[in-house]
This record gives structure tokens, C-alpha cells and sequence, in this order.
């Protein structure tokens, strides 16, 4: 009962290993446009992470801002992740 009062919040990374010092976030939304977000990302077969800690900071950050040092393990680990499944799956 509490999962379906809770608003969903999302957003989205960009990272361009030979371009990007760090990954940047491109999207960012809650409710109906995180809902959005997420399904986009499902459509494009973009691997979707569910980390509300994560995304809390994530939303604090301007869009097109890169993602301040503090976050780079976590968000490193995550795309390490990626990575593997995307490498696997293939």
C-alpha cells in the first residue's frame, strides 16, 4: 500500500567514455515524467538501475551538469554493472 502512495522519481545519466570526464545527467523528473523517463529508457533498451538514494542526489543536480566527485564510485559501479549485462546479453 505505502509503494503506490510513494511518487516515483527518476533520472537519467549520459557518458561518453572518450568525450566526458564524468557522466551527465540528461533527464530528470517525478511522477508522471519520471514515469515517462523510465519508460523511455525500457524502450530504447536502456538498462533501468532502482536506487531512490541515488536518484535523490541525482535530482538535486542541474540538468547537463556532470556528476560531482562524491558520486563518481557509486555511479561507477552502476555502469560497471551495465556494462557486464550489456557485454553478456550480447
Amino acid at each position: 500500500m505505502e509503494e503506490r502512495n510513494r511518487i516515483r522519481k527518476a533520472a537519467a545519466l549520459k557518458y561518453d567514455v572518450e568525450g566526458d570526464q564524468a557522466p551527465v545527467l540528461t533527464a530528470k523528473g517525478r511522477g508522471l515524467l519520471a514515469e515517462r523517463i523510465i519508460e523511455l529508457a525500457r524502450q530504447s533498451g536502456v538498462y533501468v538501475q532502482e536506487d531512490a538514494q541515488l536518484v535523490q542526489y541525482l535530482a538535486a543536480l542541474d540538468l547537463y551538469q556532470e556528476i560531482p566527485p562524491q558520486l563518481y564510485e557509486v555511479v561507477a559501479e552502476v555502469l560497471a554493472f551495465v556494462y557486464r549485462m550489456d557485454k553478456d546479453y550480447r
